[in-house]
């Protein structure tokens, strides 16, 4: 599953790894920054039939500039793509996980099941 809000990189990296690993990967284009970023991941995925075991976040970007100098919607854009929607696509995703007894439980002795 490749998903990001640019569809021509999308399509370029699911031709990639069609070529290079003989893997199907679907897109889901969508704007990780919005509030509904992970619900409409979730249910594109629900209504599709995917069955998704891993959560891999390679999103993500820094603030440019000086804190005190910067507008507020670039700062509140980048705390949803690193903070906000990661953490509902794990809320959305990790009884699905449980369920199928494949999840990483972060514990003292470190036991994960996958």
């Amino acid at each position: 599953m490749l998903v990001g809000h640019n569809a021509k990189k999308l399509a370029d990296q699911q031709k990639e790894a069609r070529r290079k690993y003989n893997v199907t990967a679907h897109i889901i284009d969508v704007d990780l920054s919005q509030p509904d970023a992970a619900q409409k991941i979730y249910d594109t995925c629900k209504k599709n039939g995917w069955t998704i075991d891993y959560l891999i976040n390679n999103a993500g970007f820094g603030g440019q500039g000086e804190f005190i100098k910067r507008s507020m919607e670039p700062d509140m854009s980048m705390i949803a793509v690193n903070i906000e929607t990661p953490t509902r696509l794990t809320k959305l995703f990790l009884p699905d996980f449980v369920k199928r007894g494949r999840y990483a439980w972060p514990t003292s002795s470190r036991l994960l099941r996958y």
